[in-house]
């Protein structure tokens, strides 16, 4: 996503502007890593923000539905995490004990994407690719 000021970003995908979306399309465009709602949440109450939980996932969900934010999961435990869609892809390692993410600089997929959609007739338009293992710290 080109980097817009957050009314600009409202004004553009035709949400009202309040307060509360404000804060937290804030902390996203803030945060390096996807976040869950409870981070969020975390994050706006050490700012003194009084949103409740329910609020945000709600602000959330608009977001995601408006794909300004793309909504991932951590496979084992289900837990959804939520990014600034800047339109590009990432894959991950991710430590089972810790759950720390590493990022993977280098799409492995592209070429089985380019083959498989070659071979099949699909028209790729994504993907997803996270490794789950141990990292240094917990083998």
């Amino acid at each position: 996503m080109k980097e817009l000021c957050n009314e600009d970003i409202f004004i553009e995908y035709k949400i009202k502007n309040t307060k509360q979306r404000d804060q937290i399309l804030s902390i996203l465009k803030d945060s390096k890593e996807a976040l869950s709602a409870e981070e969020i949440y975390g994050s706006l109450m050490i700012k003194k923000s009084n949103l409740s939980l329910s609020t945000i996932y709600r602000t959330l969900d608009l977001f995601e539905s408006k794909e300004i934010i793309v909504k991932t999961y951590l496979s084992e435990d289900n837990k959804a995490l939520y990014k600034l869609n800047d339109l590009t892809h990432k894959h991950y390692l991710i430590c089972s004990r810790c759950k720390q993410r590493v990022e993977i600089n280098k799409c492995p997929l592209s070429g089985l994407e380019k083959d498989l959609s070659e071979k099949t007739g699909y028209v790729i338009f994504g993907h997803k690719l996270e490794m789950h293992g141990f990292c240094p710290k917990c083998q």
